[in-house]
């Protein structure tokens, strides 16, 4: 079984540095039951805060976290996710 993965995000962000753009580094990934996946993107300003999602087909938006580059991430995320943030990229582990 294959597990699709779609990145979307808004083409540019307000964040307290001013506008950022946010870019996912793969636009979809295809993963096998057991795979560990690595989503990540890359922004162009500072203090840009990063909330991210998960959704089931059919599903409502399940909050996972929120990134920034000053303190990491934070949230209560489900058992095996975190994130890294370093060098304006995000990944959510």
């Amino acid at each position: 079984i294959l597990f699709s993965f779609t990145f979307c995000t808004a083409p540019q962000y307000f964040g307290y540095g001013g506008v950022s753009s946010i870019n996912p580094l793969e636009t979809e990934k295809q993963v096998s039951v057991g795979d560990t996946v690595t989503l990540s993107c890359s922004y162009s300003s500072s203090n840009v805060y990063i909330d991210w999602y998960r959704q089931y087909p059919s599903s409502k938006l399940d909050f996972l976290l929120y990134t920034n580059e000053s303190w990491g991430w934070d949230g209560s995320p489900p058992p095996g996710f975190s994130a890294k943030v370093e060098n304006k990229r995000v990944d959510l582990l």
